[in-house]
């Protein structure tokens, strides 16, 4: 009994139910059109990832079944790409319904399995879309009429990879990444290169990519800790049923490494699943050390691929893993080849001079990103944002810039608010559209680059008001991690004594939930030493 629809036959099912968009977009430049047409509001109702949705719609629009447009969406505060069924797609729509009409499931029943068609279920249940019922449909073939509207759980982005504006070349390299995702051996790959090289694009690029759901992305800062990682992870799992992690990190060996591979051991046996680990240069000791068990856990698990990207890797394998067990493949990351950055500055307007510019800049995306639209160039990547970049923005840029580069993890568009009222979503925008600001699930990031070198062109006085403000964006997140936050940027801002407040105040809901290894890092940093002492005694 096959009762399997594609991503595409979903898409296609759920636009079905848009029919007035196309005429509803000439009407008016400042139509307000509804969540469900956009990509995020379409994954939502195929209960698919976001980069699987970004994937089948362009496919669609390239076979004439759909359109895109730039257009308000409620919900939204900048303008999003819609989608809406062309006349083509309207014909093939009608036979992907005719055949869900036509699919027979098995209905539960109190006591008994009834053979039914999607069409003859849809009469008991009128308020449900063919698709709804659909979702409902179990892998068995068992629809039960309950599970109708209940969200498909699969494991998600715990940070979220940027989404590249532009994506161009590297057609050897994803040729081998999805080589290796095919293959079973090696179960480990390690992407090597310089910052702004492009290491995360590329992944991200290959996961938009990936026609499985479950996939677990970890960013490693400065300041990360295996807690906090094993806390993201087991979220996660949880998502899917897998909660032993969940409960064991919450112990007082919570960060013990042999007993986490040993849980790891079992929960990752029967799941098909991806780990990315970004920025692992920055993983310290620890981060080190669970990688090195990782390694062997891999060993005794099917269907569980690791991707561990950074400027350069801390030695968590051998050499011997490389060569002569497969477990561990590499990739050094160079600059893109000529051909590739003559196109990205074609797409950025930029006509004159392209050998020059590509010799320039060896190829490397991020120098090619910020190239100046005339074509002129620095040889020093930080001198040319210093003297190019920074002197050509607007005082409001320069403002949104400034505090972005306060921001630790990404952040929400709201953020640019809560410290200055004045920024617009022009002026985000722009700095989007420039490659100075990363957007990627309505949050915010920018690049360590850029980050150091706006924040260091701050005075001291600027950087305390920012830091006050955005702890007060994070107090008004009112969750554990976002309190431990706003700890950080109060000592930041030198409001010691509202710091120690909120985390006496919320020192034992952020212990709870594995965050306390994080605030004590903090206390740490800023010799809050008593402070620190009475959260070890909450443990």
């Amino acid at each position: 009994m096959d009762v399997r629809f594609s991503i595409k036959e979903k898409i296609l099912l759920h636009l079905l139910d848009y029919p007035e968009t196309k005429e509803k977009i000439g009407s008016s430049e400042h139509a307000l059109f509804p969540y469900h047409i956009s990509q995020s509001g379409i994954a939502d109702s195929v209960t698919a990832a976001r980069g699987l949705i970004s994937r089948a719609m362009k496919d669609l629009i390239e076979k004439g079944f759909a359109e895109e447009k730039l257009a308000r969406v409620e919900g939204e505060k900048r303008r999003v790409n819609i989608y809406f069924l062309t006349d083509e797609g309207l014909k093939t729509v009608a036979v992907v319904k005719e055949k869900a009409e036509n699919t027979v499931v098995l209905l539960k029943g109190k006591d008994k399995l009834e053979e039914m068609k999607l069409s003859e279920v849809k009469k008991l249940k009128k308020d449900a879309g063919i698709l709804d019922l659909i979702n409902a449909v179990a892998d068995d073939g068992t629809l039960d009429l309950g599970r109708i509207g209940e969200e498909k759980e699969f494991i998600v982005f715990s940070e979220i990879a940027p989404e590249p504006v532009r994506f161009f070349g590297r057609k050897e390299e994803r040729t081998k990444l999805k080589r290796w995702l095919d293959e079973t051996h090696p179960k480990i790959i390690v992407v090597k290169g310089i910052a702004g090289i492009g290491k995360t694009t590329l992944i991200a690029k290959l996961i938009s990519e990936y026609e499985t759901k479950n996939v677990f992305w970890y960013r490693f800062h400065d300041w990360s800790t295996l807690k906090n990682m094993l806390t993201r992870l087991s979220d996660d799992l949880c998502l899917i049923g897998k909660r032993q992690l969940k409960a064991h990190i919450s112990s007082k060996e919570g960060d013990d490494i042999e007993k986490v591979s040993a849980i790891l051991k079992t929960q990752l046996k029967d799941i098909d699943c991806l780990l990315v680990f970004d920025d692992f240069h920055k993983a310290g000791d620890t981060g080190t050390g669970f990688l090195s068990s990782l390694v062997g856990v891999l060993n005794d698990v099917d269907g569980v691929k690791v991707i561990v990207m950074g400027r350069w890797i801390p030695p968590f394998y051998s050499r011997k893993d490389v060569i002569i067990r497969n477990t561990v493949s590499e990739m050094q990351l160079q600059g893109l080849d000529e051909e590739a950055s003559k196109e990205l500055l074609k797409a950025r307007k930029i006509k004159t001079n392209l050998k020059e510019l590509y010799l320039l800049t060896g190829g490397h995306p991020l120098c090619l990103e910020l190239i100046d639209e005339t074509g002129v160039a620095a040889t020093n990547i930080a001198r040319y944002i210093q003297e190019e970049i920074f002197s050509k923005l607007t005082e409001k840029e320069k403002n949104a810039l400034s505090i972005a580069s306060v921001f630790r993890y990404q952040f929400k568009e709201n953020a640019f608010f809560v410290a200055d009222d004045e920024i617009g979503y022009d002026t985000i925008d722009r700095l989007v559209d420039k490659s100075l600001l990363q957007i990627s699930g309505g949050v915010y990031d920018i690049h360590d680059l850029i980050r150091a070198l706006f924040y260091s062109r701050m005075t001291p006085k600027t950087k305390s008001e920012l830091h006050r403000r955005t702890a007060n964006y994070y107090l008004n997140e009112k969750n554990p991690p976002s309190y431990v936050e706003a700890i950080y940027h109060l000592l930041k801002a030198g409001d010691n004594e509202k710091a120690v407040k909120i985390a006496l105040e919320n020192g034992q809901s952020i212990i709870a939930h594995g965050y306390s290894d994080e605030l004590v890092t903090i206390l740490k940093e800023f010799n809050m030493n008593e402070v620190q002492n009475k959260i070890k005694n909450m443990t």
